[in-house]
This record gives C-alpha cells, sequence and structure tokens, in this order.
C-alpha cells in the first residue's frame, strides 16, 4: 500500500511538473517570434499559435493607436460610402433583397456595421468563416459568423488541398436554466461541408465519428495574407505588431525619463562644508517646501519673485539638454509599422509635416491599388453569396425562384447547376446576373464630371450622339451628383424601358425634325426660276431657258450643302440651347430631391 501511495504521489508530480514545462513552451512561443510554424508536417501555424497570433492582434486592435488606425483607415475607404448589391433583373432581385433585408441577416453580413466588423476580422485573424443556415423548404439563408479559434482543423480532399470537404469546429454552449438562473457551459464538435461540396445525398454521413455534420449549414471560407500550401489566413497585421510594441516602448521609455528629470528644476551651488549645504537645504525648504511638518499643502510663493543671495550660492536652471531619449529616434519604428499596413506615415500617424495629407481628390497610388483590391476581395466574396441564395430560392419548393427556375446537369464539371428556365412578360431570358459596386474612392469635381459626362453624349453641344442612352445618361448624373437612391428616381422618370432605350430627347427629336423640314423647304426653294441661288444663264452658249427647264427637271442636280444653309445653323443652335435646358432641368430636379 505504501508503494501505491508513493506511485500515485510520483504520478501527481511529474503531470504537475509536464503543466509547467508546457506553460514556459507557450510563454517561449512568443518570445521567440514564432520561429516554428507548425509540427514538420504543415505550413501553417499551429492552433494554438494561430488562436494566440488572433488574441495578440485584437489586443493590440483594442489599446494601440497604431494597430487600430491601420486597420481603420482601410475599413473607412472600402466601405465608408457604402456598398450596392442589386440583380440585373426585378424577379431575381426580390429574392436577393429579402435576403439582404432580412434583420436576421442585417447585424450578422448585410448591414453597415457587419461589413466594418467583417473587414476587421479579416484584417486582424486574415480568415472568415460564414456559415450559411439554409431553410431547405423555403431557401432563406441566415448568415453567421464562426470564430477562428473555433475552427480546429480543416479537411480536405486527400488526392487535392485545394478541395476542402469539411470544417471541424469544437466550441462551447452555454445552456441557460431559467429555474435556477445560472448558465452551464457544455463543449461540444460539429463538422460542416464546405459551400461547394455537394456530394450525393447517398454519401453524406450524418455523423464523423461522434460529432454530427451540418449539412443544412455549409460554411463559406475566404483568407487572406497566405500561400496556397496553407488552409489558414494569417493576420495582416502580423508584421507590424512587434513594430508597434516597439514603438509604444520607445515612447514609454522617453516618458519616464521626463517625468524623471522633471523632478529636478533647480540647481544651487554653496561654498562650504556639510554645514553650509545643511543651511542652503533648509533654506530652499522655507522657500518652496511646505510650511510645516504637518502640513499637506506647499506654501504657495507670489509669482516673480527675486531670489536673492551673495557670492557663495549660486541658483540655476536645472539643465535637461541633450539628456533625453529623440522621438524622432522612433519614427523608424512607426514607418515599419506603415510599411506593414500599406499605410503611409501622415495617414497613420496624423502628422501632416511628415508628407502630404491625402485629399477626397488625390491619393497615392499603391494605396489607392491596396484599397481597390480588398473592394474587388468583398465583391467576389458577396458574388458567391449571393449566387448561393439565387440557387437556394430556386432550389426550395416554396423558394421564391422555384416556379421560374430548375436543376440542370453541368456538362463540362458535371455538377448540378440552378437556372432559370422561363422568360419574362417580353418573351425575354431572366438573367440571374448579380452587380456588387462601391462609390469611387476619390471625390472628383461633380460640375467637370457632368460636363464630360454631357459631352461624351452629345459631343459638344450636338444632340445625343448614339453613344449612350438617355436613360444611361440620365444614371450616370445621378452617381456622379451622388443622388441617394438613383434606381428609384430612375424608375420614375423612365417608366416604361418595353419599347427600348430612348437615343434621344423629345425636344431634340422635334428640333432635328424641323432642322430637316426647313433644310428641304430652303433647298426646294433655291431650284424655283428667279429665286436666288439659280445658276446664270446669260452664257451665249446656252439658249434661253435650258438651265432653267434642267433645274426644274432635276432640282438636286446642282450640289447642295445643307450645313452651309442660315436655316441649319440657326436649328443648331437651338438644338444646343435645348440640350443646355436640359440638363439644368436636371440640375433643378436633383436640387430639390436631395433637399
Amino acid at each position: 500500500m505504501q508503494e501505491l501511495s508513493e506511485a500515485v504521489e510520483i504520478s501527481n508530480n511529474n503531470q504537475e511538473l509536464l503543466r509547467e514545462n508546457l506553460t514556459i513552451l507557450e510563454r517561449q512561443l512568443s518570445d521567440e517570434g514564432w520561429e516554428r510554424l507548425g509540427s514538420g508536417t504543415t505550413r501553417d501555424f499551429t492552433q494554438f499559435a494561430r488562436t494566440a497570433l488572433y488574441d495578440s492582434a485584437r489586443l493590440y486592435w483594442l489599446k494601440n493607436p497604431l494597430i487600430r488606425r491601420a486597420e481603420l483607415v482601410q475599413a473607412l475607404y472600402v466601405f465608408a460610402q457604402g456598398m450596392t448589391v442589386k440583380a440585373d433583373h426585378p424577379t431575381v432581385d426580390e429574392a436577393l433583397q429579402r435576403f439582404i433585408e432580412d434583420r436576421a441577416n442585417y447585424n450578422a453580413f448585410t448591414g453597415h456595421q457587419a461589413w466594418m466588423i467583417n473587414e476587421a476580422v479579416v484584417t486582424l485573424s486574415g480568415n472568415l468563416f460564414l456559415s450559411l443556415f439554409t431553410n431547405p423548404s423555403t431557401g432563406r439563408v441566415i448568415i453567421r459568423q464562426i470564430p477562428l479559434y473555433e475552427i480546429v482543423d480543416i479537411i480536405t480532399d486527400p488526392e487535392d488541398s485545394n478541395t476542402v470537404w469539411y470544417y471541424k469546429r469544437s466550441y462551447t454552449i452555454n445552456e441557460f436554466t431559467p429555474a435556477l438562473g445560472n448558465v452551464s457551459p457544455k463543449v461540444a464538435t460539429a463538422y460542416y461541408p464546405d459551400w461547394r461540396y455537394n456530394p450525393d445525398p447517398a454519401d453524406r454521413p450524418d455523423t464523423i465519428g461522434t460529432d454530427k455534420v451540418h449539412w443544412d449549414a455549409p460554411v463559406y471560407h475566404a483568407k487572406v495574407n497566405c500561400l496556397p500550401d496553407m488552409k489558414y489566413g494569417v493576420s495582416e497585421l502580423y508584421s507590424c505588431l512587434d513594430w508597434a510594441k516597439a514603438y509604444k516602448t520607445h515612447l514609454e521609455n522617453g516618458h519616464k525619463i521626463w517625468e524623471a528629470l522633471a523632478s529636478f528644476a533647480f540647481k544651487m551651488t554653496t561654498k562650504g562644508g556639510a554645514g553650509a549645504i545643511a543651511a542652503a537645504k533648509a533654506k530652499v525648504k522655507s522657500l518652496i517646501g511646505k510650511p510645516d511638518d504637518t502640513s499637506t499643502t506647499p506654501e504657495r510663493r507670489p509669482i516673480a519673485s527675486t531670489f536673492v543671495s551673495g557670492d557663495s550660492v549660486k541658483l540655476e536652471p536645472f539643465k535637461t539638454s541633450g539628456m533625453t531619449i529623440s522621438m524622432e529616434d522612433a519614427r523608424s519604428h512607426r514607418l515599419m509599422v506603415c510599411s506593414g499596413s500599406g499605410i503611409p506615415d501622415h495617414i497613420e500617424s496624423g502628422d501632416p509635416s511628415t508628407g502630404n495629407l491625402a485629399t477626397s481628390t488625390s491619393m497615392e497610388r499603391p494605396l489607392e491599388l491596396q484599397f481597390l483590391n480588398r473592394q474587388q476581395f468583398w465583391i467576389d466574396l458577396w458574388q458567391d453569396i449571393t449566387e448561393y441564395v439565387i440557387d437556394q430560392a430556386i432550389k426550395a419548393e416554396s423558394g421564391l425562384l422555384h416556379e421560374i427556375g430548375d436543376s440542370e446537369d453541368d456538362e463540362y464539371t458535371g455538377e448540378v447547376r440552378y437556372v432559370i428556365t422561363k422568360n419574362d412578360e417580353n418573351g425575354k431570358p431572366i438573367p440571374r446576373t448579380v452587380s456588387v459596386s462601391f462609390p469611387p474612392l476619390l471625390e472628383h469635381d461633380q460640375l467637370q464630371t457632368v460636363q464630360a459626362i454631357i459631352a461624351g453624349a452629345t459631343l459638344d453641344g450636338k444632340p445625343l450622339a448614339g453613344t449612350m442612352d438617355l436613360k444611361t445618361l440620365t444614371q450616370q448624373i445621378l452617381k456622379a451628383l451622388k443622388v441617394p437612391n438613383p434606381d428609384e428616381l430612375l424608375e420614375v422618370l423612365f417608366p416604361d424601358d418595353a419599347a427600348g432605350p430612348v437615343m434621344q430627347t423629345a425636344y431634340a427629336t422635334q428640333q432635328q425634325a424641323n432642322a430637316a423640314a426647313q433644310a428641304l423647304a430652303l433647298a426646294q426653294q433655291r431650284q424655283q426660276p428667279g429665286q436666288p441661288g439659280q445658276p446664270d444663264n446669260t452664257d451665249p452658249a446656252t439658249p434661253p431657258g435650258d438651265g432653267v427647264k434642267e433645274s426644274a427637271a432635276n432640282p438636286l442636280a446642282r450640289p447642295l450643302n445643307v450645313e452651309d444653309t442660315q436655316a441649319y445653323k440657326e436649328t443648331q443652335a437651338a438644338l444646343a440651347a435645348a440640350n443646355k435646358k436640359f440638363a439644368d432641368t436636371i440640375m433643378a430636379e436633383l436640387d430639390k430631391v436631395t433637399g
């Protein structure tokens, strides 16, 4: 029995030692700069390292101004002006807008705040896991984000690492007991298929091991800052964290020195020994110290007092020049953060002295491309999600598009795809195309933009030249002026598109008809005998009346340049004035709409 007790004690001691060693190793992971990524068989960070890196990035995002600023600047440029998601056909757009306006999705994915939060998640973690909870009867799709630290493994095709099958999730369920009013945490594990993994129903397991497979909630995974052989993305600010910490440490050290130097204001020099020094100390204390040992408030001296002493005492300010840390030395650390985040120093620090501030109409080209690249990332993601939403609206028996769509086998890929088979009321095919767009990153002069649009459509004051129809012209002007809900205004201005695009304004069309009529009348008038512009028949070789007969038989025998006529010139001037009046009318109506 004694031997058994000793063995148990030794085992307990070994376990405690093992736990202490694991703690030391985990701490060393941070201290050694993440030199080891995985176990040697993978190019990804380990689960512990991924979680620790994400937690570190989150913490710095909350408390470090440089990291916070780097993420926020990109998020503002990408999403602050909004984003437009709209299907080309009204029938498909109805199903799409139902998904976007669903309150269950608004706070998690489709709302503006959700855009900003998801952008921060992508920047800080390098990953975005979206679970697409799908109702098979109605086709309703509800999106929820799965945190990075809950995805413990990604299972891929053994023969193709780029084809994902499942995501293994380990998470905590907080079970609430109303009778007791307490919460009991419970650890659960489950598998979620990739949104593109669609095996035959017979090949879909209900469980993997003892863990459930959620076929009704496939996962969409987007990742950044990674290489092809990596399953997970990496925080885009990972390269900045150490330098943000170094910058913070440099400023803290400088502040400590300043605080220490601030303890001394004057330096007094006196001749004599210890007795003279003690007397000087007592005198200084009586001047600037507390009046007595029991008082808690120093004695106040009048401002601009005069210090009087003999040659044996010298009082001078305590010199701190050259004893402090130059803040300019810290700029090199800040520039490393700028280099890693791609945000220029004058924007990252907010210091205009370090460079030319970017304005609303100008930006450094690399920074502009960085933001455009991120916008394209979100466009691709939204295109994928909306395609899935439309598929479910066709697939579900009660889906909004079920009656006009069907499934078919793709001859090229062999996969099942969902298409819209019926035509609209005009007999035209219904496209399922979705447009995702952002406003321009930079603001342009509105007057110049509108003038450029009108010039391109009218070729500088002439009637619409056929380069764009009237509806497109109006749409471009509304967008250039940033009118809210321009599509709704277009529906009012152009209620019926069945007759095809309008290539000219009604007023300009009438003016063109009038110009043609006037030109023809003038041509006929010029061909009548005895009227100005007739050929001179005084040539002796020409018999009298022959020229008139020839002209009467063929009024157009003599070439006539209509553009040289006065009527044509007056008509063109009237058209130019009409186009200007049309543009002024649109601007006046827009002023009324925008208030």
